[in-house]
């Protein structure tokens, strides 16, 4: 999002390009007063309104930035967290008809997670000896 601070003081948080061009004063579609960052964000914005030119004959639709209209819960997340390669043995062992808590006691194996000795003391915490 490119004004956050301002959005967050949006009377209509869902307002189409062509609404916004047809008010004449920019802050009656905020809720004021306003803070600062928000305020410098919106002279911003007004100046943007001011230089570009409304063409009337194209359609205002919301797209997200992939280009389609349509929402989709997996794009969202891929958008999100980023793409990010995962270790084969780690989708192998998600594949393994066992228990889930051998699952992720496996997981914990191969990702150096178990909270062993070595670890522990690695962490700096006392270990009573036996």
């Amino acid at each position: 999002m490119q004004f956050p601070q301002v959005f967050s003081f949006a009377r209509n948080k869902n307002i189409t390009v062509h609404k916004a061009f047809s008010f004449n004063d920019i802050s009656v579609m905020f809720t004021l007063p306003v803070s600062q960052v928000a305020y410098e964000q919106m002279a911003v914005i007004q100046q943007k309104m001011e230089i570009s030119h409304l063409d009337e004959s194209i359609k205002d639709v919301w797209t997200y930035q992939e280009g389609s209209s349509s929402f989709k819960l997996g794009k969202a997340y891929r958008r999100l967290l980023g793409y990010q390669q995962t270790d084969p043995a780690l989708t192998w062992i998600w594949k393994l008809a066992c228990q889930p808590k051998h699952k992720v006691f496996a997981r914990l194996l191969i990702k150096d997670r178990l909270s062993t000795r070595n670890i522990l003391r690695r962490k700096q915490m006392n270990i009573a000896s036996f």
